[in-house]
């Protein structure tokens, strides 16, 4: 496999080299620089083109709707958990995932992950099957599939090229 060098994959670990070391200097960062050029040489990572493209304002939106989505679900699963009177229902349900990509796809798994309250059991080719904290009503079980939808459309417009946007928009009109 040939060497690819990418500017987002050189920043990115440029920046958590300098995290790691707890270090914002200008030595820090050419080193940092340098040990992420000698890791995408010695280890080559496959072309994702989804991160050549992103769109910042996207992935801001992104960002702070994943932010979001942990406080709040942080604070449900905690009340959740110390309410004594009202067991908490768990359920496992099917959310079909709308979008072509690969990388959308695995990355709709990894952001709903990440939010407490939901863990990925299964990733089908067009669909999820989802381990969901609160299931007490059909209205919290839609908002577990509603919640799947709205993080892979952010993603999509964060990531996806314009043809792929294109046709997710057909495909949820």
């Amino acid at each position: 496999m040939k060497a690819r060098l990418s500017w987002t994959a050189t920043i990115g670990l440029t920046i958590v080299w300098m995290v790691l070391w707890g270090d914002l200097s200008i030595a820090a960062a050419v080193l940092g620089l340098v040990v992420a050029l000698g890791v995408q040489v010695a280890f080559p990572l496959p072309d994702v083109p989804e991160m050549e493209r992103f769109r910042p304002l996207a992935l801001l939106h992104l960002i702070a709707w994943v932010g979001w989505g942990l406080v709040k679900a942080s604070v449900i699963v905690s009340i959740g958990v110390l309410a004594v009177r009202r067991p908490v229902q768990h359920a496992l349900i099917r959310v079909p995932l709308r979008s072509e990509s690969p990388f959308v796809k695995a990355m709709t798994v990894e952001v709903v992950t990440l939010i407490p309250g939901s863990v990925i059991v299964e990733l089908d080719r067009h669909e999820i099957l989802l381990h969901v904290f609160d299931a007490s009503s059909p209205a919290s079980i839609q908002r577990a599939r509603d919640e799947v939808h709205d993080a892979e459309r952010l993603l999509v417009r964060a990531f996806a090229s314009r043809a792929e946007r294109a046709r997710y928009e057909e495909v949820t009109a």
